[in-house]
């Protein structure tokens, strides 16, 4: 009992001095001054909205191809005999053509020789048709000749006949009278029938010629054909480019055997170059009314998004059908190397801006200071106040503002995660719209005034 007791008197003896201790401690505290709560200013960079007239740039890719390519293939067999001495890649070739100069006559130039097959059978053809067309020809004169003797024959037996009847006739009557013979009545119907008898012949000769003639006419015809065909595989045998163009492929060489459709040479023309680039249904929308108008739309061309254009061309078609899978539709550019600084080689990949509609006074504001549908301004307190904004259509990282942003408002540009109705902003950096565009990796927007 000692012991608890002794136990309970040293625990309290401990509290009552902490309690002591406590009092001590806090009577040497000093005494906290009361201060007056201030709002916070956070500092923000803002967007200084003015209004801009830019045109709209739609941006694609494509690859560039030759608005003119074709293989040129054997249409004849047969040995190569003869080659162009300089039947190279990169070597130019000129098609036939016509050059007129004012009142001078006209002055043809043939097409360059491309190669030769060998053409002895084909001018052997030639000649053996040519032969059978004049054996033909000579068959149906004599055909019409024979034709107008038969019918020279038939007009003198005709008068021969009438002749034979008169004397038969006469000779008949005289024996009715018993003055003539029986021998010489018999005599004159044998000859007369026998005149008749030929008529028979003649005249079935004479039907029969019409149709022999059409029958040789037919097999000249004919004949005129094969010598046609005969001419065009002896002409055949001299390749000659189909237009004037660059050789961009070989495939043949001198004393080669080649069939018939097998691939000589593959010619270009770089002159008119076509690039084919997919674009989204909106951005077709802006551009469709122009091409059906006929006023194509300028298109420029750079070997990358980022870099300035080095060609010029027009979009000049549209597919007739949108791609399904990628929801894009295709439209074609063409480009005249005769007009560009540096011709575009087929086979070049490019990055195109196609220049679409111009806007006037519109007041673009970056995308990422709208937040559901609210954007704040700093008024002239600079107080951040609350903005609902109707947009238009979106430009990369910029939107046109339809409503809620008025010319010459500060719209902010930072720390939108704190900042509310009546927050006190400290402005800082300021960036115009010209800023922003400047400051895009892929420009999609040319201001009016940079043209």
């Amino acid at each position: 009992m000692l012991r608890i007791i002794s136990s309970i008197a040293l625990i309290l003896l401990m509290l009552v001095g902490s309690v002591g201790l406590f009092v001590m401690m806090s009577r040497g505290r000093p005494e906290v001054a009361a201060t007056e709560i201030q709002d916070v200013v956070y500092n923000v960079d803002v967007f200084q909205a003015s209004p801009v007239s830019f045109t709209e740039l739609l941006t694609g890719f494509g690859t560039a191809r030759a608005d003119r390519e074709v293989v040129v293939a054997a249409q004849v067999s047969g040995e190569v005999t003869e080659i162009h001495p300089a039947l190279r890649i990169g070597q130019r070739v000129s098609a036939g053509r016509v050059l007129t100069n004012g009142e001078q006559p006209s002055e043809k130039i043939n097409a360059e020789l491309l190669l030769k097959i060998d053409d002895r059978d084909f001018q052997q053809r030639v000649e053996q048709t040519e032969a059978a067309i004049a054996t033909i020809r000579t068959e149906v004169q004599q055909l019409i000749q024979q034709e107008e003797n038969a019918n020279r024959q038939l007009t003198l037996a005709k008068e021969d006949v009438v002749s034979l009847r008169e004397e038969f006739n006469r000779i008949k009557t005289l024996r009715e009278r018993g003055a003539g013979s029986a021998s010489d009545l018999t005599r004159s119907l044998l000859e007369l029938r026998r005149y008749e008898d030929t008529i028979v012949q003649l005249e079935n000769q004479i039907v029969l010629f019409p149709h022999q003639v059409d029958a040789a006419r037919q097999r000249l015809a004919g004949a005129e054909s094969d010598l046609q065909r005969a001419r065009n595989d002896l002409e055949r045998t001299s390749v000659t480019p189909p237009f004037t163009g660059i050789l961009a492929e070989v495939m043949v060489e001198q004393g080669q055997y080649v069939r018939n459709g097998e691939p000589l040479v593959r010619l270009v023309d770089p002159e008119r170059i076509e690039i084919p680039v997919s674009i989204g249904f909106e951005d077709y929308l802006l551009i469709q009314d122009a091409i059906r108008d006929g006023r194509f739309p300028p298109a420029f061309l750079a070997e990358n998004e980022t870099a300035p254009h080095r060609w010029q061309g027009s979009v000049v078609r549209v597919a007739p059908t949108a791609d399904s899978s990628s929801r894009t539709i295709e439209v074609f550019i063409e480009v005249l190397n005769a007009d560009q600084p540096a011709p575009l080689l087929p086979g070049t990949f490019v990055f195109a801006r196609i220049e679409g509609p111009s806007v006037d006074n519109a007041i673009l504001i970056p995308r990422e200071t709208i937040v559901d549908g609210v954007a704040y301004v700093v008024d002239g307190s600079n107080v951040a106040r609350t903005r609902t904004i109707v947009t238009g259509r979106h430009l990369q990282s910029m939107v046109i503002v339809k409503d809620g942003i008025k010319p010459s408002e500060r719209v902010v540009l930072t720390n939108l995660d704190v900042i509310h109705d009546g927050t006190h902003v400290s402005p800082q950096q300021s960036i115009s719209a010209i800023d922003e565009i400047a400051r895009l990796r892929v420009p999609s927007i040319r201001l009016e005034t940079t043209r």
